[in-house]
């Protein structure tokens, strides 16, 4: 260590400010430890002057503190300058790597915004639909055409299939009618035919009743 010491002040990069002098004035007047750990930096051992201990660091965690200061200096002037350089928060977003996608998230100021931003959709009225995000719809409906059968076409058709298709009749409770129901065939991503029956003194007519519907798709 007193060798390293000594290396450095004589390449100018060390001045007497920098080194303790350690003078011998007699036997003992410097003592140290019995045992060291390799590579430890020697420090003083209370105020003497005259006793040295293994100090906690060595001359490499020195050197990797330094390196790890310089580093994150290094990069935060690097931040600084380039927000700098950036016309607006858009352009210094994009130098982080930010992508457009994120960014209009962030711009936008209304979860509605949000909404269509990830991807989702909204049409809420009596012929309504939503759409998520991860592309499944709901869409549902309300049909009157006077008419027992016939093909009821989506207000809006599913790109790519419809999964689940749920009629149900609008129709009240009467004493002389035994039995409505509702039924479908053909069902496509764009819509499906409507079948309605009802029974009425033990005859069976097809009916023309409006009815709700509730579809599921993508």
């Amino acid at each position: 260590m007193i060798g390293w010491l000594a290396d450095k002040y004589r390449a100018g990069l060390m001045g007497p400010g920098h080194v303790a002098k350690l003078e011998r004035s007699g036997p003992g007047d410097v003592v140290g430890p019995g045992s060291a750990v390799n590579g430890r930096i020697a420090v003083f051992d209370g105020t003497t002057g005259k006793l040295l201990r293994n100090g906690p660091y060595s001359v490499e965690n020195i050197t990797e503190d330094l390196a790890t200061k310089v580093s994150k200096s290094q990069v935060t002037n690097y931040m600084i300058e380039m927000f700098a350089q950036a016309n607006n928060a858009s352009s210094a977003l994009t130098k982080l790597g930010v992508s457009s996608f994120i960014q209009n998230l962030l711009d936008d100021t209304t979860g509605a915004a949000a909404w269509l931003s990830l991807g989702g959709a909204t049409l809420l009225s009596g012929q309504g639909a939503v759409k998520l995000p991860n592309g499944l719809m709901l869409e549902w409906g309300y049909s009157d055409t006077g008419s027992g059968e016939y093909s009821l076409v989506f207000h809006t058709a599913f790109p790519s299939a419809c999964i689940y298709f749920a009629p149900v009749l609008n129709f009240p409770l009467q004493d002389t009618v035994t039995l409505v129901a509702v039924s479908y065939a053909n069902l496509a991503n764009t819509g499906a035919y409507i079948q309605k029956r009802y029974v009425q003194g033990g005859t069976v007519g097809v009916g023309s009743i409006p009815i709700r519907w509730l579809a599921m798709g993508y």
